[in-house]
């Protein structure tokens, strides 16, 4: 409590729910920032996390910008976040969690009953390290959720209209510019013909939209992660769509390629 009010990142939040997982220990959480839009929602996000600190940040971070994005697109949602903090075992060191494995699923089982027991003020969907698999998994043990497999009904892994949304709202702003602030005049058929971006973390979202800006006829792409071998998927797309995609291996919380 002391650090929530201390926090520059709390914003009169209503809510954080935090429970320990039974069957891996680990700590999972929910973050309602309002819900005076509807029920607060937002991506479940597993990851590791050095701090009880780091996590707490993140998720009062992640769930405000939901609410705001929420509120921006008009939709009546309110901010929610979830996170899980990757569980380590007594040897200090994270543990194994394969898609499909029995303490994958247990764990997703486990978060699901926690939120039955928040009775619907937060609903779930896949954010990075989380998979539509584990989505069905939790539906299993919850109606809490979305964005499950379409063979359930559900609309499947949100990434790809994720990244479609950036590269459109991209393409809205270079439009947008004032003249003279770009540099050159874009074509309201292609706006981001012959410019150069950089895109850091490459993962669901970020892959995804590497393949998009090579569509839209970019110049370059400076393309950034920690994981080599989603840097060298990266750079593979552009070479097959005929875009020079410059891949980089970060290195800790390294952001060069912002600077570029």
């Amino acid at each position: 409590a002391d650090f929530l009010a201390a926090s520059p990142d709390f914003h009169a939040h209503r809510a954080v729910f935090l429970a320990v997982s039974p069957s891996s220990h680990a700590l999972m959480a929910a973050f309602v920032q309002h819900t005076r839009r509807g029920q607060a929602a937002g991506g479940l996000r597993l990851r590791n996390y050095g701090t009880a600190a780091e996590f707490l940040t993140d998720g009062l971070r992640l769930s405000t910008g939901m609410g705001h994005k929420s509120a921006l697109a008009g939709l009546w949602w309110g901010g929610g976040k979830g996170l899980i903090s990757r569980p380590v075992g007594d040897d200090g060191k994270e543990l194994e969690l394969p898609a499909g494995s029995p303490a994958r699923r247990a764990l997703m089982r486990d978060y699901a009953a926690f939120l039955t027991s928040l009775r619907g003020v937060y609903i779930t969907a896949e954010d990075s390290g989380i998979s539509v698999a584990d989505m069905d998994d939790i539906s299993d043990g919850t109606r809490y959720v979305t964005c499950i497999s379409p063979s359930r009904g559900g609309s499947g892994n949100p990434s790809v209209p994720t990244a479609m949304g950036i590269l459109v709202a991209t393409e809205a702003a270079i439009l947008a510019a004032p003249p003279g602030t770009t540099p050159r005049t874009p074509d309201p058929a292609r706006p981001l013909a012959g410019l150069r971006f950089a895109v850091q973390g490459l993962g669901a979202v970020g892959g995804h939209l590497v393949e998009l800006l090579c569509a839209a006829g970019v110049a370059r792409v400076i393309a950034e992660d920690v994981d080599p071998a989603r840097v060298a998927a990266a750079v593979a797309k552009g070479k097959a769509a005929g875009v020079p995609v410059e891949g980089r291996v970060a290195v800790g919380g390294a952001a060069s390629v912002l600077e570029e």
